[in-house]
């Protein structure tokens, strides 16, 4: 018997090209794998998530037409890394130069926002309250006058 590796690959034809699909059971190998791909064309990279109700299984798709990722899940805390996925993409998109070093440094950065997000707030400061006016001015009529009338 063969040991799993980790990887499930098919082959689809679309458009006349093959296009090799592969399902990445990692989610650290599903990162780092959509993270060089992003890298190596960061022109034609684009990734899709999808979530089947019916199935409880969220799915990420990352592709340049030539290469397709994927990514499948049932588990509810797996939503958590997909925004570090999404948030990995945004910036990389919004950068002026993609290099590995870049999106390490992102990561790294991500990483550390989701420590801070981690940490409890802290506690609130209570201001004390503000005194009184009593400056001579009249307190606003206070009507009930914002009730329906009945219909007769």
């Amino acid at each position: 018997q063969r040991p799993r590796v980790g990887l499930t690959v098919c082959w689809v034809v679309w458009w006349g090209t093959a296009v090799a699909m592969v399902y990445i059971d990692k989610w650290e190998s599903f990162m780092e794998a959509a993270q060089q791909l992003f890298i190596s064309d960061p022109e034609n990279t684009r990734y899709l998530v999808k979530y089947r109700h019916v199935d409880a299984k969220l799915v990420l798709k990352v592709t340049d037409d030539k290469v397709c990722l994927k990514f499948r899940s049932d588990q509810s805390n797996d939503v958590k890394k997909m925004t570090e996925l999404n948030n990995l993409f945004m910036r990389l998109s919004c950068s002026a130069h993609v290099t590995a070093e870049r999106a390490s440094e992102i990561v790294a950065q991500l990483a550390d926002e989701a420590q801070l997000a981690s940490l409890p707030p802290p506690p609130k400061q209570t201001a004390p309250a503000p005194a009184a006016d009593h400056s001579g001015s009249p307190a606003p009529a206070g009507g009930g006058s914002n009730k329906k009338k009945k219909k007769r």
